[in-house]
C-alpha cells in the first residue's frame, strides 16, 4: 500500500495534489502535511511514501521538515519524491532532493528516486487550460513510467519539463498566470 504526503501548503488546491492524482491507485492514501495530523504509528502499515513537494527557495517546504524530525525510523520503507518548480530547468532542485536522499539514508530507509518537475506550474494550469495540454505528452508519459516503477518498487530518477517552451515563451505562460493571480 502506497501512502502520498502533500507537502504544499495549498493543500488540495495544489499541484502536488494534481500530480498525485494522475500516480496514486484507488486504494492509495493521501496525507496533507498543511492540514492533517500525523499519527507516526499509521505510517508503519505503508510500503511506499512518496512525498510530493513544491520547491521553495532551494528547498522544500518547512512542514516536511517537521515531518522529518517527528518520524525517525524509515526501516523497509521505499521513499520517492515528486519536486515541482517553476523554473524552466530542473537543476534548481537537486539540492533539496540531495537533502531529502541523505535524511532517508540516515533513518534507515530506502531512497528509492524522483520524478522532477520543472515548468511544474504550467503543467499544473494545464488541467484547466486544454490547449496548453498540448505542451504535455512527454510529461504524461513520464508520469505513467514513474507510477508503473512505484508499483513494482524499482528505482527510478526522472526529469522533465516542457520540451516545447523555450525561455521567452515560458516567460510569457508564467507571467500571464501569476498575472491573474494576483487580480
Amino acid at each position: 500500500m502506497n501512502l502520498y504526503i502533500n507537502c504544499s501548503p495549498k493543500i488540495k488546491n495544489s499541484n502536488s495534489a494534481y500530480f498525485i492524482d494522475l500516480i496514486k491507485n484507488n486504494n492509495d492514501d493521501i496525507l496533507y502535511l498543511y492540514k492533517d495530523k500525523i499519527n507516526i504509528k499509521d505510517l508503519k502499515k505503508y510500503n511506499n511514501i512518496i512525498i510530493a513537494f513544491p520547491l521553495y527557495i532551494d528547498t522544500f517546504p518547512y512542514k516536511l521538515s517537521e515531518f522529518f524530525e517527528k518520524y525517525n525510523n524509515f526501516y523497509n520503507k521505499n521513499i520517492y519524491v515528486i519536486c515541482n518548480l517553476g523554473f524552466l530547468e530542473v537543476e534548481q532542485s537537486k539540492l533539496a532532493i540531495q537533502n531529502i536522499e541523505y535524511i532517508i539514508n540516515l533513518k534507515k530507509g530506502r531512497f528509492m528516486g524522483y520524478l522532477n518537475i520543472a515548468t511544474g506550474e504550467i503543467i499544473g494550469i494545464t488541467k484547466r487550460k486544454k490547449i496548453l495540454k498540448l505542451f504535455c505528452f512527454d510529461f504524461k508519459r513520464k508520469i505513467r513510467i514513474f507510477k508503473k516503477c512505484i508499483n513494482k518498487r524499482k528505482k527510478i530518477y526522472l526529469n522533465t519539463n516542457i520540451k516545447l517552451l523555450n525561455k521567452k515563451l515560458f516567460c510569457l505562460i508564467s507571467n500571464h498566470y501569476f498575472k491573474k493571480r494576483l487580480k
